[in-house]
């Protein structure tokens, strides 16, 4: 965005009402980008202690920020917020633990047939 593009002082931006809806959907998301990614973005990090994890679950909220906006009314969104980032999170953290433990279990069980397989050809 230049110079020329922001509005004038005393000059008011239409209404999203009165865009057209496609118009109105792009401001509509620019608005909350400016103004919440920064909250969404410092909240996955808090919980997710990974930049990289972080910065994905902060695109996931956004989007359902976005939908939730143009879908419902929204009275605070800073406190509807801080919910979904947390249950955003929460629900992450147990993902990665379950595939963790996932990943372990599995290689626990190829050990253990493993050892099996060469205590049967030790024993022949």
């Amino acid at each position: 965005m230049n110079k020329n593009d922001s509005p004038k002082p005393g000059i008011k931006k239409p209404p999203l009402a009165e865009m057209p809806e496609s118009e109105a959907e792009m401001e509509l998301t620019r608005m909350l980008y400016e103004k919440y990614i920064q909250q969404i973005l410092n909240g996955c990090r808090h919980y997710l202690q990974n930049t990289e994890e972080a910065e994905d679950a902060a695109e996931a909220i956004f989007y359902k920020l976005v939908l939730a906006a143009q879908t419902q009314e929204l009275k605070n969104i800073s406190a509807w917020l801080k919910v979904v980032i947390k249950m955003h999170c929460i629900d992450e953290l147990r993902r990665k633990q379950f595939f963790e433990r996932a990943v372990k279990f599995f290689k626990d069980t190829k050990e253990c047939v493993k050892d099996e397989h060469s205590e049967s050809d030790d024993s022949k």
